[in-house]
């Protein structure tokens, strides 16, 4: 059959034979379990093999930030952010420079909806000696569970973009990131890839 193919049809034949005689018995399934990062919020965990032919709940993005206020917020001001600082290749100066970014049927809110409180904007950014990413925008106090909501973010590095990510820090590790150093203006100007 397959000679038969291959005159009649040259390799092109053979291939395409060879192709449907492989589609045609199927992908076999792996009986290993795909490893899943475990993501915890508001003490639930989601995603993972949990144990042994188990998994764990996976719940979808919207469904997390409306679960909690603060979260689905910050991740509002962290896109405002992002979209400014593509438009203007820098952060804003104030919070108040992000409101024409906001969406018209829900405009940005500084506040934390749990404790009422205005967040704090931190240009400069904090540090820690564990993340290369800072801490820019942060709850100005904890919550009633002893956290705080925070966007971190990466500086656009080569290729990478800047990135932001909407965190919740524990109160010790949150005291642990200290005020990054300035940039002098001449590394500030230098271009991205070093000089030659």
């Amino acid at each position: 059959m397959a000679r038969m193919i291959a005159r009649r049809f040259g390799n092109v034949g053979w291939r395409v034979a060879t192709l449907v005689a492989v589609l045609a018995t199927g992908c076999k399934s792996s009986s290993m379990p795909e490893a899943r990062p475990t993501v915890r919020v508001n003490g639930e965990e989601f995603g993972g093999t949990g144990g042994p032919g188990g998994s764990r709940k996976i719940q979808p993005l919207d469904e997390t930030l409306k679960s909690d206020p603060c979260a689905a917020r910050l991740h509002a001001i962290s896109g405002a952010m992002l979209e400014y600082f593509a438009l203007n290749s820098r952060l804003p100066g104030t919070l108040d420079e992000l409101r024409s970014l906001g969406d018209l049927d829900q405009p940005l809110s500084f506040e934390c909806p749990e404790t009422g409180k205005s967040y704090e904007y931190v240009p400069g950014g904090l540090q820690s000696p564990d993340d290369a990413r800072q801490i820019i925008l942060v709850d100005s106090t904890p919550h009633s569970r002893g956290v705080r909501w925070a966007i971190l973010m990466q500086q656009a590095r080569g290729r990478q973009p800047a990135a932001m990510w909407v965190v919740m820090l524990s109160e010790p590790v949150f005291r642990g990131y200290v005020p990054a150093p300035r940039k002098s203006n001449a590394a500030a100007t230098r271009p991205a890839g070093g000089t030659r």
